[in-house]
């Protein structure tokens, strides 16, 4: 951990200085390729199991919607570390110890590094119609579904719905979380100005 030093003018003509070594702080995992890589495993994983396990037309459907998943994280991950860099007036690759900077309640005591976190705050913090509605409706979805092929005696299925529904309470109490200490940390960072 690399210890915070005291408010400075940002001198850099990037603005790559926030008041802290952000630089010290990146991890292997803050790099996009990192990603790009878990998704594409899992998409030849898919697709290894489809071709074990199903037709060949199922094989092909499978690639196709693996290539497009990953190409899809790819743009959109991208796209939403610089769009957020912009709007936040950081180089991206400070995007990351930001973020782990929130999740950790770690506010900086720059204050240029103070407002790109209260941007970033705003930017995560999740609609709480989400948390209220959406969570539970998919839960009882996957529940019922478990229950429905539970009926039938497909106990493979059974078992896939109830994970997707473990999955679901899962997100929902992380997203809760998440919520809670982007919620805590913008009161406190809108509360010092």
């Amino acid at each position: 951990m690399s210890t915070a030093y005291p408010d400075a003018p940002d001198t850099s003509e990037d603005g790559s200085d926030l008041g802290f070594d952000w630089e010290a702080e990146r991890r292997w995992s803050d790099n996009m390729g990192v990603l790009l890589g878990v998704v594409a495993g899992l998409c030849v994983l898919v697709v290894v199991f489809a071709a074990l396990f199903l037709d060949l037309a199922y094989v092909v459907g499978f690639s196709a919607g693996a290539v497009v998943l990953w190409g899809g994280c790819a743009w959109a991950g991208r796209r939403l570390r610089h769009r957020w860099s912009e709007e936040m007036g950081v180089p991206p690759a400070a995007v990351p110890v930001l973020s782990r900077r929130l999740a950790k309640e770690r506010i900086p005591q720059s204050a240029r590094a103070r407002a790109a976190m209260a941007v970033l705050a705003r930017r995560t913090t999740p609609n709480p119609l989400v948390l209220k509605w959406l969570y539970p409706v998919l839960i009882a979805l996957f529940l019922l579904s478990a229950v429905f092929r539970g009926l039938d005696g497909e106990w493979a299925w059974m078992g896939y719905w109830l994970a997707m529904a473990a999955v679901q309470v899962a997100a929902w109490i992380s997203v809760r979380r998440a919520r809670g200490r982007a919620l805590r940390v913008l009161a406190e960072l809108e509360g010092a100005r």
